[in-house]
């Protein structure tokens, strides 16, 4: 009798564990899953933020003109962050199945790749205001991360 209690609770417990799928699903309804648009936003929503374009897909800006962060290359489903080498190591060992080095001289210089679908606002916004720092004017940066604090 036992061993039956145990299975039935077993089989409970394996009825009530969630898949990975169930939680893509459950992000992708409530707004979490980050789309291009909301990245967009995001890249924006910076100060001094402006988007221009760049080799044929969009690119987001500070004072000065430095690019903080570009959309839509290789394609639609990515984005990029201009970080420090340090700050890509830091973002990639937390989220690599979010963030990867930018392939050749551009990566080793920290330029992260996102993959957008399994990135969310709370694991990109971060990233992006590291990248927005690292591009803006340095009183406007220290301004910034004061008003962080």
């Amino acid at each position: 009798m036992n061993s039956t209690r145990a299975n039935e609770n077993r089989l409970h417990h394996d009825a009530e564990r969630t898949t990975l799928a169930d939680v893509l699903s459950f992000r992708s309804r409530w707004g979490m899953v980050v789309t291009a648009e909301q990245f967009r936003r995001l890249a924006l929503g910076f100060p001094e933020a402006i988007e221009g374009s760049h080799q044929r897909h969009p690119d987001f800006r500070v004072r000065g003109g430095k690019i903080f962060a570009t959309l839509a290359y290789p394609d639609g489903k990515w984005g990029m962050v201009k970080l420090t080498p340090e700050q890509q190591e830091e973002f990639v060992g937390a989220e690599p199945g979010v963030f990867e080095p930018v392939s050749g001289g551009w990566g080793r210089g920290g330029a992260t790749n996102v993959r957008l679908k399994p990135a969310t606002k709370a694991i990109l916004r971060p990233a992006m205001a590291a990248a927005w720092c690292n591009a803006a004017p340095k009183k406007l940066a220290r301004e910034f991360e004061a008003g962080l604090k």
